[in-house]
């Protein structure tokens, strides 16, 4: 019985976790191309053919 008292906490604490790791996502999805760690395809001379 012990074991099913901390579900509540590793549940939170899932939850917590994926809910940061989907805003951190999309934040760096929104910040890296302003950053220029995005590779735009055909962005430089080198990469046209």
């Amino acid at each position: 019985m012990e074991q099913f008292q901390n579900m509540d906490n590793v549940m939170l604490l899932l939850l917590g976790s994926i809910t940061i790791s989907v805003v951190l996502g999309w934040f760096s999805i929104k910040i890296a191309p302003r950053v220029g760690l995005m590779d735009i395809p055909g962005s430089a001379e080198h990469k046209k053919t």
